[in-house]
């Protein structure tokens, strides 16, 4: 049984940075969630309808999407 448990070096594993470094992560991510929701309407039919053909039209020829885009560059809509 003893041979199962395994000694770890006394030095911490080191982080893998993010690949988008203005991302938000845990409270400050929750914080702007709450802010937008607070303040933004949500999208009539139409519009949302809009939102969704252009992303459509953007993924139809099959090329990878960009990933040094902001948020809501392909899909930018309010629910």
């Amino acid at each position: 049984m003893s041979d199962q448990i395994a000694i770890l070096p006394d030095q911490p594993v080191p982080a893998v940075p993010s690949k988008r470094p203005e991302a938000f992560t845990g409270y400050k991510a929750g914080q702007e969630v709450k802010t937008r929701a607070g303040v933004s309407t949500p999208m009539d039919g139409s519009e949302f309808g809009r939102a969704l053909t252009k992303l459509d039209k953007t993924m139809e020829d099959g090329a990878p999407l960009r990933r040094d885009v902001p948020r809501g560059y392909y899909l930018n809509i309010r629910v």
